[in-house]
């Protein structure tokens, strides 16, 4: 009785009459039931949340939202930044451009982004993710509505969600990943709807990390392919077979287009980073231990906390985020994801639901190996051989498939056993062994027999772990009861959706977050005596700050700068910041060897130490200087070998990587200037500095400012060139006489960028309603004539 019919006209499937408002307001009451404390602002985001994600919402509100302007350049942290450049900045995601204008237009007081508006923003998303998993499974995969239902609760609030939350870029990858695969079936036979996910992939590329949007498009892809190849196996004709992958072709392109006024910009930058070139040890950083694996079984037993890492023990002797190893989707719903895939195993060849079956399970087996990174050579293959794979680290990553997958086989599982309660005593063992599979490991754990194992006591991981003890024994009873058919229909419903709600709840309720507020820690901060000391002292020379200690809550002082419009430096170590964040420049640092001497050259006017005690430093290099004299060296070890001479004197002299052009000019033999020469009325905003000086020699006006190609100068509105100084910052000529000197960020990959998305939104806007009215007047030519008397004819 649980056979199903072959696949046919005369056997349709119900796909549920549900509308999607329906599933989305559960989702959302689901929402606010778990995180209410982060609502009414009793919890905050943790950890990447408050060192970037925050602080670059808030550069971008007060850029955008008060100055009216483009935050093309970010003074206000280490190494300055050009921001729209970097592609992990999501300036151009819809969301986060509509949170500026919300508080704009309903707190216009406000001088700052409130923290809970990005919350919000993040979590926003999670609703729509699980809903995106319910239509998917609805209409792709004829799963009825309270499966569907119930497998979105799995992706949308599962544990990957939960340890995203600090990562808004991943979260928002994470939500479309469902809607662009349901994109992509339909546009397997649908002109219209490959334009659709081409705009969807080219809105994900701006709002989402680039290594996302990389494995998701490669996902896309790769499942395109295989039912190119699927059609051709039941010979569909070449035409039909090859019809997906020109679809997804064109969707290509259009997302290309879309994402043009990002993506110009990150190719200008990337090839001025460190991430252009990653080694293999680099790119393999992230690696999923075999160990690590346990965590589907027993999700917390790393812990939440990062005192619960074992680094080192041999079983984990490599050091890691323990969450980026989130993969857990709950107890039940990985059981049934399991059977579902052995059940549809056997049935292959006559289930519609298993017609995707084949490359599901075997990109489910792709995504563990890459994600184990150095421990298989898939990753190294793809480093090596496949464009974009060599650019980005953390392989485990992939790993976020497998849990996408597994949640579309809980929809599948969950369908079959709603619909046939009786496979459970067909599959008892199946099922009473994976229920051993999460019970055992789960009491060993909360024992403490794995931690002697491995040589290390954790008294307080038993805490973590019950809930995940008792919802696997929940699961075992739950089998149990149907099996003896003590429960079925609506009980065996209600019964499921608890254990699958509770379970996830549970997870994202005690997933850890802080109690303390990032807003309210940089408001501390702006009302430090010292740091008002400092910018009262140094507010219109822009001399920087330097931060020389980092406590555990912030980790980093980016934030406090972008908030509080300081220039603030908390590390001058190029490779901590290499560590910190692989998309910084090369140089962002001279290659002096003592960190004084850095300071010196970059201009930090001041240090501040753990007590918030302000210590100015006397030997720092202004924002703007003239000099006379100048060298040029070949490369950073020869520019180390000039700044350790004690001859070499930095306030006199500076060195340039390329000689200026000033062949019609001679310089002053004494390297000094006129008595008359003057530099003033120096006015600086983030992306535009002018200066008036006056100069009665050939000069070079020295900018303490990071280089960067984006940066233009103009000397009486003639373009001149930009040169690099002291290795990293920047140096214009200029000849005898009044000038005035301006430099402006003016990208021209940004120029063509924006008119790229502006017309491929035209050109997909107009394929859209063209297509409309194509299929307006062929529906209206096939309409069968109608009696004036009678019914059609």
């Amino acid at each position: 009785s649980a056979e199903k019919a072959p696949v046919g006209p005369e056997n349709p499937v119900n796909n549920g009459s549900w509308k999607l408002r329906y599933p989305f307001l559960i989702y959302s009451l689901f929402l606010c039931a778990v995180y209410w404390p982060v609502f009414l602002k009793m919890r905050f985001f943790w950890e990447d949340f408050m060192s970037q994600e925050y602080p670059i919402r808030e550069f971008c509100y007060y850029m955008a939202g008060i100055r009216h302007a483009l935050p093309f350049w970010n003074p206000y942290q280490w190494a300055w930044e050009p921001l729209l450049a970097d592609p992990q900045n999501g300036f151009w995601y819809l969301p986060n451009l509509l949170q500026i204008a919300f508080v704009r237009i309903f707190i216009p007081s406000s001088a700052h982004l409130p923290i809970l508006v990005p919350e919000v923003v993040t979590l926003l998303h999670l609703p729509v993710a699980a809903l995106g998993m319910f239509y998917l499974l609805r209409k792709h995969f004829f799963v009825r509505d309270w499966a569907a239902l119930l497998a979105g609760f799995a992706w949308g609030f599962g544990s990957r969600m939960a340890a995203e939350q600090n990562h808004g870029l991943f979260i928002v990858a994470l939500c479309i990943l469902p809607w662009a695969a349901s994109l992509t079936m339909q546009a397997w036979s649908s002109w219209k709807s490959a334009i659709g996910l081409g705009l969807l992939l080219g809105f994900c590329f701006l709002g989402s990390q680039p290594q996302a949007f990389l494995f998701e498009t490669f996902f896309l892809g790769a499942f395109t392919v295989s039912e190119s190849f699927r059609r051709a196996r039941l010979q569909k004709g070449w035409r039909n077979s090859l019809f997906p992958i020109f679809a997804f072709s064109l969707a290509l392109p259009i997302a290309t287009g879309i994402s043009a006024i990002q993506l110009l910009p990150s190719l200008e930058l990337i090839a001025h980073t460190v991430r252009n070139h990653f080694s293999y040890a680099e790119a393999a950083f992230g690696s999923l231990r075999p160990d690590y694996f346990g965590v589907l079984l027993v999700p917390k037993f790393f812990g939440e906390n990062p005192g619960f890492l074992l680094p080192h023990t041999p079983i984990v002797r490599d050091s890691f985020w323990w969450w980026e190893g989130a993969f857990y989707w709950g107890v039940l719903p990985e059981i049934l994801a399991a059977f579902g895939v052995v059940y549809l195993w056997g049935r292959r060849k006559i289930d519609r639901q298993a017609q995707h079956l084949f490359f599901l399970v075997g990109f489910a087996l792709f995504a563990i190996l890459y994600g184990m990174g150095k421990y298989t050579p898939v990753q190294e293959f793809f480093w090596r051989f496949v464009p974009l794979f060599g650019h980005f680290r953390a392989p485990n990553r992939m790993m976020w498939f497998l849990v996408f997958i597994g949640c579309i086989f809980t929809g599948i599982g969950t369908d079959l056993l709603l619909k046939e309660p009786s496979l459970i005593v067909r599959y008892r063992k199946f099922f009473l062994a994976a229920c051993a599979l999460f019970l055992v490991p789960n009491f060993l754990a909360i024992l403490g027999v794995i931690d002697r194992i491995i040589g290390k006591s954790r008294p307080g991981l038993f805490l973590l772990l019950i809930p995940t003890f008792l919802t696997s024994v929940g699961a075992l009873f739950f089998f149990l009861l149907v099996d003896r058919k003590i429960i079925r229909g609506k009980t065996l419903l209600l019964i499921a959706g608890l254990l699958f709600t509770l379970d996830l709840g549970t997870i994202d309720l005690t997933w850890y977050r802080n109690t303390v507020n990032t807003e309210s820690m940089i408001w501390n901060d702006s009302n430090n005596s010292a740091l008002h000391t400092f910018q009262s002292e140094h507010g219109r020379d822009h001399s920087k700050l330097f931060w020389a200690v980092a406590d555990s809550l912030r980790k980093t002082k980016s934030g406090t700068g972008m908030f509080l419009r300081l220039p603030v430096e908390y590390l001058l170590d190029t490779g901590g910041l290499r560590e910190l964040n692989p998309l910084c420049l090369k140089s962002i640092t001279p290659p002096a060897r003592t960190e004084q001497q850095k300071e010196n050259l970059l201009g930090v006017s001041a240090t501040i130490d753990s007590n918030n005690v302000v210590t100015n430093l006397s030997n720092a290099l202004p924002f703007v200087k003239l000099y006379y004299d100048w060298r040029v060296v070949k490369n950073d070890s020869e520019a180390a070998r000039l700044l350790d001479d004690s001859a070499f004197d930095i306030e006199r002299t500076l060195y340039l990587t390329e000689a200026p052009d000033l062949s019609r000019y001679t310089l002053n033999e004494k390297g000094n200037g006129g008595e008359n020469d003057t530099v003033s009325n120096v006015q600086y905003d983030e992306n535009r500095i002018t200066v008036h000086l006056q100069v009665a020699h050939p000069a070079l006006l020295f900018i303490n400012d990071l280089y960067y190609p984006a940066w233009k100068a103009k000397v009486d509105g003639i373009p001149v060139p930009t040169l690099r100084a002291f290795s990293c910052l920047r140096a214009i000529p200029v000849s005898p006489g009044k000038h005035i000197v301006e430099m402006k960020y003016e990208s021209a990959a940004f120029e063509v960028g924006w008119k790229i998305t502006v017309a491929t939104l035209l050109i997909a806007f107009m394929a859209f309603v063209f297509r409309k009215r194509k299929q307006g007047k062929h529906i209206k030519q096939k309409a069968p004539p109608v009696s004036r008397r009678g019914p059609p004819i």
